[in-house]
């Protein structure tokens, strides 16, 4: 797979990406925000993080599920239950 391609999908909207699956609340506003709430995944209320400008794309992880969270790739493979070539096909 095309490097760029992984670069690319990894540089999606992270915030655009997760908010249909679970409701956010910003809850710090330094480095760009982080965001809050409901896991998607395991239903924890307030396990679900969000840092959408952090490593280059952004970063979600949980305090309850494993793997804890990962980039846009990763919750994409989660969500969907696909490959990372599928995931990364479905951000582009």
């Amino acid at each position: 797979m095309d490097q760029g391609a992984i670069t690319a999908a990894r540089g999606c909207d992270l915030l655009q990406l997760i908010e249909p699956d679970t409701s956010l609340t910003r809850v710090a506003g330094t480095h760009g925000g982080e965001w809050a709430g409901p896991c998607p995944f395991c239903g924890g209320r307030d396990r679900f993080h969000v840092n959408p400008y952090r490593g280059g794309g952004g970063k979600w992880y949980c305090r309850h599920c494993q793997p804890r969270g990962g980039d846009a790739i990763d919750y994409v493979q989660r969500r969907e239950r696909c490959a990372f070539t599928a995931a990364v096909a479905y951000l582009l």
